[in-house]
């Protein structure tokens, strides 16, 4: 009978065996590793809590550390971790992690020992026979367990046949939790899906509108949208209603990791409504965190929350905040402004408090911020209030009416005068109110003390903070105030 291969037991603290089994860490590290080649991995949590899981290794690199972090980078840790680890070796070992599966119970040192009397935990790496009773014994629990994780499901792209039924399935689904949700919120992600990008969108480029697959059959939908600089959100994710608790939601929540994962996605991020707690049970299950609770966000009888999750390692890069003037200034007639001034003021400020855009990004917040009255959030119509003194902006808002009766703000600065900051915000709560918004929400980054402090001197409030949404390391708050 022909050998079944090498096994490996790593010794591994409780944290960093938690990230593989989120999927953070996709890389294990090891300042060096047995030569034997290995076909599975058990992970055994130091300090005697037992063997807690295993994982399928892709590839085993091994070589000097410049190169090992240039290979898996923040896919394993932080640099300044690997930096600490590796800093006496000259080289090192990174396990290439697929497949991680956590046990539900963790098989303590007795039950191992039953079937291999001279057992010993682990100080770093022990190689094992897998068809040795050792081996026989711990792939049938990893068999075991890799059953209870439910279905296999794929994802692919919506057909021009299951359109129709992605547009009734998100109305009946979404419109039925949401206000303002009409038939025009699935086609306008149908019609950026076949864009490949988002024409209106302040850091959303793309959409994939994808189909649940499960033994050849469509039996639901999701929604992928892509953020800048590898986050993505995923829903409205609907699965026909008999397919529903029986595993395929969890299942469909791997499948949409693996697919941003596959495609450099550091991180996913979703909303829910805060009473739809079997989909809240789900989510937390798939190892996802609450950021956020938005009190009223989209509908006036529940509020919402936000879930992020992080498929590699945040590691804050030390971004300073650009040093502002302190210039005083009062609100613009944005029709009394230059259009080429007002569009070079947008790209500039923009760039400054955010990410890089160009002109054609000014040219296309200017199209729909022009005109006068109501925006209409199906179409993402924004409006733009401007401060600044003879004729020059120093500070601007973006203003973006949210379906469910919400608007959505961004503040972008060349002052840190308070009175400045002040006058600018009251005049976005004062239009929006002008529109019979329920509230109004600014999001912006934490370090940035100028505008967070005049935003609470506002009364606005913090609602909770998103983890790197837009930029490594950098963090945003959601701060909100009912109009």
């Amino acid at each position: 009978m022909a050998s079944r291969g090498s096994g490996l037991i790593l010794s591994i603290r409780a944290e960093h065996a938690a990230r593989i089994f989120e999927g953070s860490k996709q890389f294990e590290l090891r300042k060096s590793l047995p030569a034997s080649e290995i076909r599975r991995v058990f992970l055994y949590e130091s300090g005697g809590a037992g063997m807690i899981g295993c994982f399928d290794p892709v590839r085993i690199i091994r070589g000097e550390k410049k190169m090992l972090w240039n290979e898996v980078n923040h896919k394993a840790t932080t640099q300044h971790r690997f930096d600490r680890y590796f800093e006496k070796w000259s080289s090192g070992c990174a396990i290439e992690v697929a497949n991680p599966i956590r046990f539900v119970s963790a098989i303590p040192m007795r039950s191992i020992r039953e079937v291999s009397p001279s057992f010993r935990a682990p100080m770093s790496a022990i190689v094992f026979a897998l068809d040795s009773p050792l081996g026989l014994f711990l792939e049938r629990k990893r068999n075991y367990y890799r059953r209870k994780l439910g279905p296999g499901v794929t994802l692919a792209p919506i057909t021009e046949n299951d359109r129709a039924t992605y547009k009734k399935w998100v109305l009946q689904h979404v419109g039925n939790r949401y206000e303002g949700i009409d038939d025009t919120f699935a086609v306008r992600n149908l019609n950026i899906h076949d864009l490949g990008h988002d024409p209106a969108g302040f850091f959303t480029e793309r959409k994939e509108v994808l189909s649940v697959m499960w033994a050849g059959k469509r039996i639901g939908f999701t929604t992928i949208t892509w953020k800048n600089n590898g986050c993505a959100k995923t829903g409205p994710t609907i699965l026909e209603r008999k397919y529903r608790r029986k595993g395929f939601g969890r299942a469909t929540r791997r499948a949409i990791e693996l697919r941003v994962r596959a495609k450099g996605g550091r991180k996913i991020y979703c909303t829910c409504a805060d009473d739809a707690y079997d989909v809240i049970g789900y989510l937390l299950d798939s190892g996802m965190k609450v950021e956020a609770h938005l009190d009223r966000q989209y509908a006036g009888d529940h509020g919402e929350l936000v879930f992020g999750k992080f498929l590699m390692a945040d590691e804050y890069l030390g971004r300073v905040v650009p040093k502002r003037g302190t210039r005083k200034g009062g609100i613009l007639d944005l029709h009394s402004i230059d259009r080429a001034h007002l569009c070079n003021a947008i790209v500039h400020l923009f760039s400054r408090d955010w990410i890089p855009v160009d002109k054609a990004f000014g040219d296309r917040i200017l199209r729909s911020a022009v005109a006068k009255g109501r925006p209409d959030a199906r179409d993402k119509a924004k409006r733009l209030v401007c401060a600044g003194a003879g004729g020059r902006v120093s500070s601007i808002v973006i203003l973006l009416p949210k379906r469910g009766g919400a608007v959505k703000a961004l503040l972008c600065s060349a002052t840190d005068d308070k009175a400045t900051l002040m006058k600018i915000i009251e005049e976005a709560v004062r239009l929006s109110s002008s529109w019979e918004s329920r509230k109004i929400y600014f999001v912006h980054p934490l370090l940035d003390s100028s505008v967070v402090n005049a935003l609470k001197d506002s009364q606005f409030q913090m609602e909770g903070f998103l983890k790197a949404p837009y930029r490594q390391g950098e963090d945003v708050g959601i701060f909100s105030r009912f109009c």
